[in-house]
């Protein structure tokens, strides 16, 4: 349960490391999201041990996960990042690397599209999402247009050498 979570906020720190009241919104209400709710309101802590959770790792250099981009941008309003989360979880991305071009200096047309890469099939196990209405997709393509020099084009910060661990096994 606490790995779906995880999977659903696209965020390389622990659930209970985030603030809820920011992050909360981004996943599926559970015992997990209870359980973290009621230790932020009463100030307490839960560090669980590397070996039971999971947390997913960049696997280019420079790589980062977008949610935390998105979460960092102040211009973003609540719903706006609700929508880039979904748009993550249709298209099922974390990170950079999962809408980029092989190469990792462009992001891939289809995902700037709001379409899925099927030739790529993902182990995780995500949630099922319908895809995004033209609305959703307008702001999916403004946080996008963050990350290249202009809309569709090379990133601004391109990734850099692959490293040796690989998330889609």
């Amino acid at each position: 349960m606490l790995g779906y979570s995880q999977l659903e906020l696209g965020s390389a720190k622990s659930t209970f490391t985030l603030n809820y009241n920011w992050w909360g919104a981004l996943v599926t209400a559970t015992w997990t999201t209870e359980l973290w709710h009621f230790l932020q309101e009463i100030g307490g802590k839960l560090i669980p041990a590397a070996e039971h959770e999971w947390l997913p790792k960049g696997q280019q250099q420079r790589d980062r996960f977008l949610m935390g981009i998105a979460m960092n941008e102040p211009a973003y309003t609540r719903d706006e990042l609700l929508q880039i989360n979904q748009c993550c979880l249709y298209l099922q991305v974390l990170m950079i690397m999962d809408i980029t071009t092989a190469d990792g200096k462009c992001i891939s047309q289809n995902f700037f599209d709001g379409y899925k890469n099927s030739g790529w099939p993902s182990t995780l196990a995500w949630p099922l999402y319908p895809p995004p209405p033209l609305k959703l997709l307008k702001v999916w393509q403004s946080f996008l247009a963050l990350l290249t020099s202009h809309l569709a084009g090379p990133l601004i910060s391109p990734l850099g050498k692959w490293l040796l661990h690989c998330r889609m096994q």
